[in-house]
Formats: C-alpha cells, structure tokens, sequence
C-alpha cells in the first residue's frame, strides 16, 4: 500500500480517536494526536497544521506538501549561508 494512503488512514483513525491531530515535518511527516504528550511539544517552525473530522484529505496534502516545500527551500538557504560564512572564514 501506498506510504501516503496509509499516512492518511493513521491520520482519520489518530482524529476518531482524539478528535484532532496535529502535523509536523522535521524531514519526516508525523502525526500527533491532540492527546498526545509530544503534541504539546512540537516546535512552530515544524508545525504543518492541526486537522480535524471536517478537514479533508486534499486539504491536509495540500498543506503538507506546501509545508515540505518551504521546509526544503529553507535548508537550501541555510546551506548557501553557510558556506558562504565558511568561504569567508578562509
């Protein structure tokens, strides 16, 4: 089975069970129940969304995959910075 279809089905059974889930990404897509301990610690900077029973599925794709994107170009500009504070630190 597809890994987004079953990231999807985690995501409607963790909202039966809780009534909301919160999203992060850090390189990796995980979910959290509003229950959940580690909910309470998820940094902002890695917050994709909080869903719920009306939320649908295109809704949160969509949201994950525009999260992921600022993500990466984030990174990549982290990178640039970086090597462009080593070059001058030679």
């Amino acid at each position: 089975m597809d890994h987004n279809i079953k990231f999807l089905q985690k995501l409607r059974t963790d909202i039966r069970n809780s009534g909301r889930v919160y999203i992060s990404y850090d390189g990796v897509l995980r979910s959290h129940r509003a229950t959940s301990v580690k909910a309470a610690s998820i940094g902002k900077t890695n917050l994709v969304g909080v869903y719920n029973a009306q939320s649908t599925d295109s809704d949160i794709i969509d949201d994950c995959l525009w999260f992921i994107n600022q993500y990466d170009k984030s990174k990549v500009e982290q990178g640039r910075v970086l090597d462009q504070k080593m070059d001058l630190a030679e």
